[in-house]
């Protein structure tokens, strides 16, 4: 301890009369300030403290320590010498070190204060590390033993480790480093190193990394942003990429590349730590991130590489789900379609493109476009609307569906081409019966569900009957059943609507595709009368009535509304039982007047074929042709056999009989037509007689239906007109028996009344029974049946009121004989129809209106236009030779003539001319015109639309007409009389000047009769006088 630091620094103190600890808080303010003290003010007390001992030798410091230890030295010396060989052979050995310690010992306080050895190597010095880095300190400390290693981290408590050093030097270790370190070395010699600083620095990091992604606008997807950790991505090309992010430390370089690619990456701007990009990729991979920072180093964790996919804007996908085949157009020429199309963004519009083409026609195309507004999955239904193309039966046009995205680019996608074939007349026909077929099943449905409503309104009567003895309102599940009931019969007054509709669209679409068929319109007219007759407003008045209703009514009324909603859907249910029959016999007529015409068809066809047969020229296409006839002809003797059972269904056995011989002549025919087929390329001359022979027997089997179908007629007219007579005699015979009720009614008694309603029953069930008789005949003319039965419904009705008032009280005589006058009348009305319906059916439905005639006339003159029309069609494709063409050309023109020669006699008609629109005079020229054209030997495609166009103007002349009818009111004005031509007066024949066969009866007689009962009576017997034979002459 004599040298102890504290011992040596009181000495000097001592020896220079400083204060005490001068010189040892100089000594530790030297080697550190500590924290919180001026570093200027310990610098000046050190330096106070050094002046106080300059000047002075160490032995005037140490004092008498400095002696102490001196006399320590000499006793050493004496001890020296003892030891003075050992230190020879040690300075032999190490001199430098034996010789460092002689001196030591001969200068103790010099060797304290330092001596001579080497000073400390301390690395790495002051140096900054990474954070959390391990850091090793080496000291190398040359003649020493050990060292001490002290260090203060900033905010903890001073540390100190001593090793011992091997070949001079030691190593310490840091495990981590993460706040500033200040260390220095110390060896037991005194010595001391610097005092060092270990400064922790961040690691270059990307901290923040943010993807802003601009979607093309086309795709519809809202921005996005990916952030660090990225994950793959797929984008669609067009993206924009918004590449922002943040490092620890500043930045030099920052860029984003693509291996072996270096020019799809991005160049990044680096701020200080920042960087910021914009990008538009244009290839897909694996993208990777590079940071240097401004030393060039890279950071210690780079991003992952950014995984990048671009996906192509796909072609939209297209499917033509409608009619997606080759088809026949609809009669309207407006084709609908159903179109489905997707695309992965979105579709601007879907297009359908049109063309006609051929030979002898003009290229033509259109275009018609649907917006779909971006839409990515669509169920397109567009229209492909033909009717200004004024197509003809037969012709083609080919379609196509085109497919648009709403990208930039607007990609297109076209489906595959379909074929639309404009129907021929034949097709007209098929489709008008197969349209009246459906609308005859629909009816039928529409039928049992008006029964089963009827029954469920029956059944809601009964159970409102029982609950009606405990009053109140309805129930809610009552209630509710009752309101389904409504709904259901609205239900089917909507399809009856719908059915009304459809009926008269199919009508008008027939007229304007070229079906001029006067029997085939007055019977759509029938059958739309039929339809609205089902829709009276006075039923619909009462549903909603009903419905309004439901919520206030007692069980009493609820009873009361359901018989009525009862009986009105029974009252449904039988109209359309009846109404069903007429549909289902208007659409066998259909079949009728289709089969008919396609048999006359054929045999044109076959006829001109003959011809060709017979020139021999090109006889393998002939053959061919002759081969299709007969198959033709196969197909349209099914038909026949088809329409035979349908008749034998409606029981009309004797036109089954003549359908049945039709058939077996087409099976002739067919056999004739394989024949000429065989022969067509041996023997053209007996190819053509075949061929003769298989027209003539088509020309039979027409003759054969045609037969039927007038068979037909007369025997339903003759029904009619029975079912009329005895109407008629019934309605006569009860309005007798009425009136007989009717004067018995005034002043009867009890026993009178009561015998009274029994026979006044016989008569209502007789008015029912009439009712129900004349309704079935009436079936197959609902026009001519309509008014008559609804006077025989006014009748039944009449009858019984009757029936009713006869129950009432004994003071309601009054009452009883009144409604039993209006049960007479009714009668008679009745039978006044009936007689006046029979007369005019007899009369073979004559019109008395001159335009009714005029209009009659057109469209039979429209309707051998139109078949003419058909003809042109039928030849132009069969190619024939010269001969067969000019035979062909001959027939048409005079067809063409006769069609020019009926429109001329028609214009010459008084009156004919103010009633048509259009000049009659002018479509007579044009029809001439073609017929010239015609013997000329032309037919084109002009010809065949000028054909076409005067086909049209027939039908609007006609049209004009009907609707001048339609909107003819009662309204009459006068006007002043003209020129006028007089003729002579002719005498009357000698048959005229006779006497009726049967005279009326006499004044008298009809004054006692009422004015309906004289004015039935007049009629019946005009009736009989004109149907009378001639009174026998003489010798008879």
């Amino acid at each position: 301890d004599l040298l102890a630091e504290r011992r040596v620094a009181a000495a000097v103190e001592d020896s220079a009369a400083l204060r005490r600890g001068t010189v040892l808080g100089s000594l530790e303010l030297e080697r550190k300030v500590p924290e919180g003290t001026s570093a200027g003010l310990a610098r000046a007390a050190t330096d106070e403290a050094a002046r106080g001992l300059a000047g002075r030798t160490p032995r005037e410091l140490t004092g008498a320590l400095g002696a102490r230890v001196d006399g320590v030295a000499r006793r050493g010396l004496a001890a020296l010498g003892l030891i003075v060989p050992a230190l020879v052979v040690l300075l032999a050995l190490t001199p430098q070190r034996s010789w460092q310690a002689v001196r030591g010992l001969a200068r103790p306080v010099h060797a304290y204060l330092g001596g001579d050895y080497p000073p400390l190597e301390v690395t790495p010095g002051s140096v900054e590390v990474l954070r959390g880095s391990p850091v090793l300190i080496r000291v190398r400390a040359p003649g020493r033993t050990e060292v001490t290693l002290r260090w203060v981290v900033r905010g903890a408590i001073p540390q100190e480790r001593t090793q011992p050093l091997e070949d001079d030097e030691t190593g310490f270790p840091f495990e981590r480093v993460d706040a500033d370190i200040e260390y220095w070395a110390e060896t037991p010699d005194g010595a001391r190193s610097e005092r060092y600083v270990l400064s922790p620095i961040n690691p270059l990091l990307v901290t923040d990394l943010t993807l802003q992604l601009s979607f093309p606008a086309h795709t519809g997807i809202p921005p996005e942003e990916l952030r660090e950790p990225l994950p793959p991505a797929t984008l669609p090309v067009g993206t924009r990429i918004r590449i922002l992010g943040r490092a620890s430390r500043t930045l030099a370089e920052a860029s984003l590349e693509l291996p072996g690619a270096p020019e799809a990456g991005v160049v990044l701007t680096p701020v200080g730590a920042a960087f910021e990009g914009e990008w538009s990729p244009s290839r897909s991979g694996a993208y990777e991130w590079r940071f240097r920072d401004p030393e060039g180093e890279a950071p210690e964790t780079a991003p992952a590489p950014f995984e990048l996919t671009l996906v192509r804007d796909s072609l939209p996908a297209l499917t033509v789900v409608f009619p997606g085949v080759d088809t026949v157009m609809p009669i309207s020429h407006k084709q609908p379609l159903v179109v489905e199309a997707r695309d992965d963004y979105g579709l601007d519009h879907v297009a359908v493109v049109a063309v006609q083409s051929g030979a002898g026609l003009a290229a033509r195309s259109t275009t018609q476009r649907l917006p779909l507004d971006g839409a990515r999955d669509v169920m397109a239904r567009p229209l492909l609307d033909l009717s200004e193309w004024k197509l003809l039966p037969g012709d083609s046009v080919r379609y196509r569906v085109r497919a648009t995205d709403n990208s930039p680019l607007a990609q297109t996608v076209e489906s595959d081409e379909f074929l639309l074939r404009v129907p021929e007349l034949a097709e007209l026909r098929r489709t008008a019966g197969q349209e009246l077929d459906s609308l005859a099943e629909r009816l039928s449905r529409l039928t049992e569900q008006a029964g089963a409503e009827a029954e469920d309104s029956r059944d809601l009567e009964r159970a409102s009957q029982q609950r009606e003895q405990a009053g109140g309102r309805m129930g809610f599940e009552e209630r509710e059943r009752m309101r389904e009931a409504l709904e259901g019969q609205q239900d089917v007054d909507g399809q009856l609507e719908t059915m009304q509709n459809e009926l008269q669209d199919l009508a008008d679409q027939l007229r304007e595709a070229g079906l001029a068929d006067p029997e085939l319109r007055k019977s759509m007219e029938e059958l739309e009368a039929l339809l609205e007759s089902l829709l009276t407003d006075e039923m619909r008045e009462q549903l909603q009535e009903l419905s309004n209703s439901l919520d206030q009514s007692q069980a009493s009324q609820a009873r009361e509304d359901l018989s009525r909603l009862a009986e009105q859907q029974e009252e449904m249910r039988q109209r359309l039982e009846e109404a069903l029959e007429r549909f289902r016999r208007a659409a066998v007529e259909q079949d009728f007047r289709a089969t008919t015409e396609e048999a006359r068809e054929l045999a044109e066809q076959e006829r001109a074929l003959a011809d060709a047969l017979r020139e021999g020229d090109d006889p393998e296409k002939r053959a061919e042709q002759q081969e299709e006839l007969a198959a033709e002809a196969e197909a349209l003797q099914e038909r026949m056999e088809a329409l035979r059972e349908r008749l034998e269904q409606l029981g009309e056995e004797r036109a089954s009989e003549r359908v049945q011989q039709a058939s077996e002549r087409m099976e002739q025919a067919r056999q004739a037509m394989q024949r000429a087929a065989q022969q067509a390329q041996q023997s053209p001359e007996q190819a053509g007689q075949s061929a003769d022979q298989a027209a003539e027997a088509v020309d039979e089997g027409m003759r054969e239906m045609e037969e039927a179908q007038r068979q037909m007629a007369a025997e339903i007219m003759e029904r009619i007109m029975e079912a009329l007579d005895r109407a008629a005699e019934d309605a006569l015979e009860l309005a007798e028996r009425q009136s007989e009720l009717r004067r018995q009614m005034r002043g009867a008694d009890e026993e009178t009344r009561a015998r009274l309603r029994q026979e006044q029953s016989t008569v209502m069930e007789g008015a029912r029974n009439l009712e129900r008789g004349l309704s079935e005949a009436m079936q197959v003319n609902p026009a001519e049946g309509n008014p008559l039965t609804e006077r025989a419904t006014e009748a039944r009705e009449r009858t019984q009121q009757t029936a009713e008032a006869l129950e009432a009280p004994a003071d309601s005589r009054t009452s009883a004989a009144a409604a039993a006058e209006g049960a007479v009348d009714a009668l008679n009305r009745l039978a006044l129809a009936a007689m006046a319906a029979s007369e005019q059916m007899s009369q073979n439905g004559q019109q008395s209106m001159s335009g009714e005639q005029v209009m009659e006339q057109l469209e039979q003159l429209a309707e051998q236009q139109s078949e003419l029309l058909n003809q042109s069609e039928q030849m132009m494709p069969m190619q024939l030779g010269e001969q067969a063409m000019q035979s062909q050309m001959q027939q048409m023109a005079q067809g063409q003539q006769s069609v020019a020669e009926e429109l001329g006699q028609l214009s010459d008609e008084p009156g004919a001319e103010e009633q048509a629109m259009g000049d009659l005079e002018a479509l007579a020229q044009e029809a001439q015109a073609i017929a010239q054209l015609l013997q000329e030997g032309r037919l084109d495609r002009e010809v065949m639309e000028r054909q076409q166009d005067l086909f049209h103007r027939l039908l609007d002349a006609g049209r004009s007409l009907e609707k001048e009818e339609e909107e003819e009111t009662e309204e009459r004005e006068s006007t002043t009389a003209g020129s006028y031509e007089r003729r002579d007066v002719a005498p009357l024949a000698p048959e005229l000047l006779r006497g009726p066969r049967y005279p009326l009866p006499s004044a008298e007689q009809l004054e006692r009769l009422t004015p309906a009962e004289r004015e039935l009576v007049r009629r019946y017997f005009e009736r009989l006088n004109r149907q009378a034979s001639p009174p026998p002459g003489p010798g008879r």
